[in-house]
């Protein structure tokens, strides 16, 4: 998906390469943190690989509704509180946004296209995820010879939802390249 990207913590300018995750680390990434991460874990994964992205960025993304709001969960302990922990698809976003950036995208361009979707591009691919690995358990109660049709129905099934998501990602890039076109021809 994405590879090598350059640009600053804000976006404004190159400060060397930047190495983006690829579709791979992402899909890892999610698979080993299905509960979320915390902000503070989020931008240690970019710092680790050299991606500029600070605490205000990150609050920055979030107040200009370019990244998902933090949902709380109980720490175990008496008078351990609650922490913010974001889905893992905020990585995937933060890398969406640096590559924009780097391509040459404003911060409202961006923020009208990730608007333009309004996070149900996520929420769909999302949904997607938790029905397949529902599917996925639910295979455990056949024979060894029906789990194993049943299985490869569910890659089959996998790989189409990924398709769909790709075309669906690609048409929301088309519709704002014609945008950004359309404006600079004005």
């Amino acid at each position: 998906m994405i590879g090598q990207s350059q640009g600053g913590d804000g976006g404004s300018g190159g400060q060397g390469m930047e190495r983006l995750f690829s579709e791979e680390e992402l899909k890892r990434i999610d698979s080993d943190n299905p509960q979320g991460l915390s902000a503070q874990r989020i931008i240690e994964l970019f710092r680790q690989r050299g991606v500029r992205l600070s605490e205000a960025t990150f609050r920055k993304y979030i107040q200009l509704g370019l990244l998902p709001r933090s949902r709380r969960i109980g720490r175990k302990g008496k008078h351990k509180g609650s922490q913010g922990v974001y889905p893992t698809h905020t990585i995937r976003r933060i890398n969406d946004i640096k590559d924009l950036m780097q391509k040459g995208m404003t911060i409202e361009e961006l923020q009208k296209e990730f608007l333009f979707l309004g996070g149900e591009f996520d929420e769909l691919e999302q949904s997607i995820s938790k029905i397949i690995q529902r599917l996925e358990s639910a295979t455990s109660g056949y024979g060894i010879s029906q789990q194993t049709a049943l299985k490869i129905e569910i890659n089959e099934l996998r790989k189409n939802s990924e398709l769909l998501l790709a075309r669906i990602k690609r048409m929301s890039e088309k519709l704002m390249t014609r945008a950004r076109l359309t404006k600079t021809a004005m």
